[in-house]
């Protein structure tokens, strides 16, 4: 017996006069915007959900279902004719022209689709016992970040270096949640690109520019630790990247963008129908800036340069029906980024490949089978240079050479189903990952010749089992519980010195990791929910091997590092008060065994890796979006975060020392003007006080930064585009370490065009 559903991606309807967008029973977004055709793509499935809502934000719309169990063509005439009926019946409303962004009624907004938060299956981001973010596509472009880091700059919760990732060493670490921290060590937030690991391979580092903002669909962001979902690097939250769908419709695209510090960048997306079944998808991406002096003025020297940058990048992607229940699909990203280290001779350069093979497949009775396998290639080579003389920036030498090759090996396996009503979801599967790196280091003398050479390498191997079941005793209340059991091993750590080697124990451990959530609907638009969590993160390749030296720091690994824990829980309120949509979060995290660096010398600063004890963080979000009428929005977020280290053995002296990286007071907000034209954005951000180091030795002050975007649509085709970051050009030392500060981003202007066809 066959049935069918509409699938997740666009299903574009128009008839003259109306506007309507769609939704399947689980919740899925089909299509939201007017095309000139009717479509429906056959999948197997016992039910079919049609929802029309207004808007371009959506609303709580009419809904109806459609229960299908005749086979075949009867049951796509079924649903045609619902689609009809429910046109017919008024559920459409009057057309908005068609290039209009507002909705008709500010409180109406479209429930956002979140997959990264469930291995289950989509769901409805606004039911969710967790606490969600999305960031949409017009979201995305109307913001004036060029990059994938500055996207989420203002996003609560989310701390992000400072410095930039086209400015920013790119093997720094990169993202981390509600007040883990982010010095010189630890991304713990596991970074998805379309459900896959971004995080890297040898530094667990996010290099954000393998993701062109002009290929992205939406941002998705879960707070709370994601390991009983996900396992390592999830500790902190998972930030999933979906890429732009595709269709058998045709699109084409070209973006083209210059302005202040000699920047360019040019983009191309393309994606349609290559064969009956088969569509693909292609991105291109081409960034070249001179950059700017990032040394504070008064400590440049004569080896002090502009801070340049460029970068290709290029996505490939294709999906196959091969039958109406099974899909096919395959994607690659390839990046290739050269970067000026702001020095005569400090250079770096960053390859990475990536290829995923999957399978997504409809099983009977509403089961659905998903397999993936992913690999990905790094290369990451880079010059350090040192003083020639201790405090004097007139002069330099190459004091150290790397070059780091890494590979991530995964793969996955999820089957989930629908038990029942009180049970709508279960899911378990199975995850597999393989990584192997090393850093082959020379290092120099002032003179230029050989002083030794140094070569760490080691592997890590994973494999995670995990369960998910949703409960719904009543329709206001769910329970959400994962679990998942994670056997990993780290081995073949090495560091061989001029040819002498020592090899270090490998280490066996395993972790187990359950979730459980809850949200209570107590009223229309008024809901409770809590959360409480275990999660882990297992210290990078790099942490354990790798020693890093520039002209005024120096980086030690220790292979003698144990995994960080965390216990944590949250309590928090979901509100929407006629035009005003709000959460308030209350969060608290206990980490132990936390990697950090101890400050061990000074001349140069040098940081040693290590596990300095047990931290705390606890803190209150508030997260508010006002859709003040048709055309105003404003969003305004609050973040208060008490992170501090509460107990140390080895050195007492850190406890009661600010977590590295993490600001007390955080705020953003961003003010919006729509029309069937304009697109105007004004948003700001606010970094309190925080310090670089676990010692408290570096502090940077706090910093305020707006920035301003402009779009104007000129017909269907073409749209121009203006943004600027940090418009009042506000000067903020945003990297202190070793004593010499680096400044954040000046005031940057870029004037483009986008042309759709």
């Amino acid at each position: 017996m066959s049935r069918y559903r509409f699938r997740y991606r666009f299903v574009p309807i128009s008839l003259p006069g109306h506007r309507v967008s769609c939704a399947a029973a689980t919740g899925m977004v089909l299509g939201a915007r007017s095309v000139r055709r009717f479509a429906i793509s056959p999948i197997r499935t016992s039910r079919a959900s049609i929802l029309a809502r207004r808007s371009w934000a959506g609303c709580h719309g009419h809904r109806a279902t459609a229960i299908h169990r005749t086979g075949g063509r009867a049951a796509m005439e079924h649903i045609k004719h619902a689609v009809g009926c429910l046109l017919i019946a008024g559920l459409a409303v009057p057309a908005e022209p068609a290039r209009s962004a507002e909705p008709d009624d500010p409180a109406e907004r479209l429930d956002a689709i979140v997959v990264s938060a469930s291995r289950a299956g989509p769901r409805d981001s606004e039911r969710l016992p967790l606490s969600v973010t999305i960031i949409d596509r017009q979201a995305i472009e109307s913001s004036p970040g060029r990059t994938l880091d500055e996207l989420l700059r203002t996003v609560v919760g989310i701390q992000l270096p400072d410095l930039n990732s086209t400015i920013g060493f790119p093997a720094n670490p990169s993202v981390s949640m509600r007040g883990l921290g982010l010095g010189d060590n630890g991304t713990r937030t596991l970074v998805l690109l379309d459900g896959v690991p971004m995080n890297g391979a040898y530094f667990g580092n996010v290099f954000w520019n393998r993701v062109p903002k002009h290929n992205i669909e939406r941002i998705e962001i879960i707070r709370g630790a994601s390991s009983s979902v996900f396992g390592a690097y999830a500790m902190g939250g998972t930030i999933n990247i979906v890429t732009r769908r595709i269709d058998d419709q045709a699109r084409f695209e070209l973006t083209g963008r210059g302005g202040t510090d000699a920047t360019y960048e040019a983009g191309a997306f393309a994606a349609g129908s290559l064969a009956d079944g088969l569509r693909a998808g292609l991105s291109f991406d081409r960034f070249d800036t001179d950059g700017y002096i990032p040394v504070v003025r008064e400590q440049r020297g004569a080896i002090d340069r502009k801070a340049g940058s460029a970068l290709s990048s290029a996505s490939i992607r294709l999906e196959y029906e091969a039958s109406p229940e099974v899909l096919l699909y395959a994607r690659g990203n390839y990046l290739n980024q050269n970067r000026d280290g702001a020095t005569e001779l400090s250079v770096s350069h960053t390859r990475t490949a990536d290829l995923t093979i999957g399978l997504d497949a409809a099983l009977a009775d509403d089961q659905r089978l998903q397999a993936s396998v992913f690999l990905l290639d790094e290369q990451f080579d880079t010059d350090n240079t040192s003083l020639s003389v201790f405090g004097s920036r007139d002069a330099e030498f190459v004091s150290n050479r790397h070059a780091t090759p890494a590979e991530d090996l995964g793969a996955s396996l999820v089957w989930s189903g629908r038990l029942s009503a009180a049970v709508p979801s279960v899911a378990v599967g199975i995850d597999f990952r393989r990584i192997e790196g090393e850093d082959q280091q020379t290092i120099f003398r002032a003179d230029g010749s050989r002083f030794l050479d140094q070569d760490a390498r080691g592997q890590q191997r994973s494999l995670g089992i995990f369960g998910e079941l949703s409960y719904r005793p009543i329709e206001a209340i769910e329970l959400l519980a994962t679990v998942r059991y994670d056997d990993y091993r780290i081995s073949a750590g090495r560091i061989v010195t001029d040819g002498v080697e020592t090899r270090f124990e490998d280490n066996d451990f395993d972790r187990f990791n359950p979730r459980l959530a809850a949200r209570y609907q107590l009223a229309d638009g008024v809901a409770i929910r809590s959360a409480w969590y275990r999660g882990f993160r297992a210290p990078t390749l790099a942490e354990l091997y790798r020693r890093f030296g520039t002209s005024t720091f120096v980086g030690l690994p220790n292979p003698q590092l144990e995994p960080e824990t965390l216990s944590g829980g949250e309590i928090g309120l979901d509100l929407r008060v006629g035009p005003l949509t709000s959460q308030i979060n209350l969060f608290r995290n206990d980490i132990d065994n936390l990697v950090g660096g101890v400050v061990v010398a000074f001349r140069p600063f040098t940081l040693l890796n290590a596990n300095i004890g047990e931290v705390r963080s606890r803190g209150i979000e508030l997260i508010n979006s006002l859709a003040i009428d048709s055309h105003w929005q404003f969003d305004f977020g609050y973040t208060y975060t008490d992170a501090e280290i509460i107990d140390n053995l080895d050195d007492p002296s850190l406890i009661g020392n600010r977590n590295e990286g993490v600001p007390r007071h955080f705020g953003s907000a961003a003010l919006s003007w729509r029309d069937a034209n304009w697109d105007v954005t004004l948003r700001g951000r606010h970094l309190g006080t925080r310090f670089q180091d676990a010692s408290n030795e570096t502090r940077l002050s706090s910093h305020t930064v707006i920035d301003a975007s402009v779009a104007y649509q000129v017909n269907d085709r073409l749209r121009l585009h203006v943004a600027a970051e940090n418009l009042f050009d506000n000067d903020y030392v945003a990297n202190a370490l070793g004593g010499v500060g680096q400044l954040g981003a000046p005031l940057q202007v870029l004037l483009g065009a986008t042309w759709t066809y």
